[in-house]
């Protein structure tokens, strides 16, 4: 190795352990957006450079985990519009926090996966030799979201058999997670909301409600 190339992994040895320290001391979504957009900058310009797989895969570590820091405080934050369709003006809009929905949209699927399972795809990303990127962590998400329960605690009111997938997840209202469900076996989708209990104190209430029809699709 050169002395120029010795002089640019220093320095970027050096941007990684700023921007892992500045991640560790995020205390606002401001901050989480100016990291993610440094590490995002960063990551450009050793691509750039040329760098080794293993020094964009911790770039690329590094920038999902700002991400993900600030998909989980937009995740927090009440929504802009509330249920009934009228705006808050007190909450800033994505246009004043100079994020696009596409980009929430995406923070927020990030921040949705657990620690452990980001920690288990970045860990077989470099063990296989490829490259940690965003859309292939969310595409563990929709994996595990989308994959058929062998024994769903609830049957399709359409045929009644239980085996059916998630299609769509929206938010948590009010302990209640949305989901659209298509039924494996006549293809009814129906809508189920699915509620967050803390394991030591159950409500005496059943944990899914199953409501009415959407659509029935064919296949």
């Amino acid at each position: 190795m050169g002395k120029d190339a010795n002089v640019i992994a220093k320095r970027a040895n050096t941007l990684v352990a700023s921007i892992k320290h500045a991640i560790s001391e995020v205390d606002d979504l401001d901050d989480a957006i100016d990291i993610a957009s440094r590490a995002k900058a960063f990551q450009v310009y050793a691509q750039s450079a040329g760098e080794s797989l293993e020094m964009l895969n911790d770039i690329a570590e590094l920038k999902l985990r700002a991400e993900r820091q600030a998909g989980k405080f937009l995740l927090d934050m009440e929504k802009k519009t509330n249920q009934h369709g009228a705006n808050n003006a007190a909450l800033p809009s994505l246009e004043q926090l100079n994020i696009t929905k596409m980009q929430s949209s995406r923070w927020q699927s990030v921040a949705r996966v657990g620690e452990e399972e980001f920690a288990q795809y970045c860990k077989r990303q470099r063990e296989s030799g490829q490259e940690i990127t965003q859309s292939g962590l969310i595409r563990v998400k929709s994996r595990r979201e989308d994959a058929p329960r062998e024994k769903p605690h609830f049957p399709c009111p359409s045929c009644g058999l239980r085996s059916n997938r998630c299609i769509d997840t929206g938010d948590v209202l009010a302990r209640a997670l949305p989901r659209r469900r298509k039924c494996l076996h006549c293809g009814y989708v129906f809508r189920t909301w699915e509620f967050v209990i803390d394991p030591s104190n159950p409500p005496n209430v059943p944990l899914v409600y199953v409501g009415r029809q959407d659509k029935e699709e064919d296949g």
